[in-house]
């Protein structure tokens, strides 16, 4: 059967769109640091944005997208601060020490962390599928770092992402606990409100102020940014999940580090050692393997069921 059927090909489109629009982060983020800003700076003047967005696009839902419960604040609070804040931020400062491609796969170790997490908070079964994802995903982390690399601010980089990473995968985890009890978008400005006021006292505000008063486009570059980084490839990332599993969609998202591979090979000349590419390679097939359905014989026999009548 193929992969992409037919009447999935829209949702699909939509997906790729997403997580190529991911991809660019590092284009946008890397003037912003060149024209003085820090990395806190440049990921939480987007985040603070991105909550002020999709405020807006609540003020047509109603009132009722603003109720949460107080029982639920611990939750939210994690995932602002460490699920967004703490993403963005470390994400961001990868970027200025490691290329864009091996800072985008990176991120992709945070399925590894959810495996990890859910087994120790959730209780959930650890399988043979989920154990060779993990050994490949470490394998690629050491691939990716370079056996015997003594040049400290690339090992610096690959651990700044590898955190990133796991920040983004304590977003997935607390999501568990209120997933189903508010809208998407509901989740989606609690987090980026928390998490951007959290960082609000670490921004250093006068080298934000130089920088715009240097450079004219400091301001659309956080707008377009913001925008084109994470509010477009939200909605189309969601708006792909009404038509395709979800473990499809995340296959697809794999698309996003290649697109970051693309860009720093043609904007910043970014050519990857054979050892770190192969290492790059071995992440991306591990979050394949961990969003890869299992065939099990049931299904098989439903396939041939329907197939017969």
């Amino acid at each position: 059967m193929a992969f992409i059927k037919d009447r999935e090909l829209k949702y699909t489109i939509l997906v790729l769109i997403g997580a190529g629009l991911w991809g660019t982060v590092g284009l946008f983020s890397r003037p912003l640091m060149e024209y003085g800003m820090g990395s806190i700076e440049v990921a939480n003047l987007k985040v603070l944005l991105s909550a002020l967005i999709i405020a807006l696009f609540m003020l047509f839902g109603g009132k009722q997208l603003f109720k949460i419960k107080l029982r639920d604040l611990p939750a939210f609070i994690i995932a602002g601060v460490i699920g967004i804040s703490c993403t963005h931020i470390l994400y961001v400062e990868a970027i200025s020490m490691i290329s864009l491609g091996m800072t985008s796969v990176l991120l992709y170790i945070a399925p590894v962390f959810v495996v990890i997490f859910s087994a120790i908070l959730f209780k959930e079964k650890i399988t043979k599928v989920k154990i060779i994802a993990l050994v490949l995903a470490t394998l690629g982390c050491f691939l990716t770092m370079g056996v015997g690399n003594t040049e400290s601010l690339v090992f610096m980089g690959v651990v700044i992402a590898i955190l990133s990473g796991l920040c983004y995968s304590i977003y997935s985890v607390s999501g568990k606990y209120i997933v189903g009890k508010y809208h998407p978008l509901t989740m989606e400005f609690y987090a980026f409100l928390i998490g951007g006021l959290a960082a609000l006292p670490l921004m250093n505000f006068g080298c934000i102020i130089e920088a715009c008063n240097t450079h004219w486009d400091a301001w659309i570059i956080v707008l377009v940014s913001t925008v084109l980084t994470i509010i477009i490839p939200y909605f189309l990332y969601n708006e792909g999940l009404k038509g395709l599993e979800a473990g499809k969609a995340g296959i697809l998202a794999c698309f996003e580090p290649l697109i970051a591979s693309i860009c720093g090979l043609i904007v910043y000349m970014e050519m990857p050692t054979p050892l770190a590419l192969l290492g790059m390679l071995l992440i991306i097939a591990a979050t394949i393997v961990l969003n890869l359905k299992p065939h099990t014989k049931t299904t098989e026999a439903d396939e041939n069921k329907g197939s017969e009548s």
